[in-house]
């Protein structure tokens, strides 16, 4: 079972808003808005992604 947070996270909704407020937090002068936008959806997804497979092993160790 996935932690409320990363249940909350793995919603368009909130990736999307999430997304947007740290694009307006972050200017990468030699690059677009968008191509600043489209880097941290990617970067979002992965770290789901991670935490998601952090997770599992964690639970695998559970019966040890």
């Amino acid at each position: 079972m996935l932690p409320p947070v990363i249940s909350m996270l793995k919603t368009k909704n909130v990736r999307k808003q999430l997304a947007s407020k740290i694009n307006d937090a972050v200017d990468i002068p030699m690059i677009s808005e968008e191509t600043e936008g489209k880097i941290i959806k990617k970067l979002i997804k992965l770290l789901i992604q991670v935490m998601e497979d952090m997770i599992a092993v964690d639970s695998d160790d559970d019966g040890e």
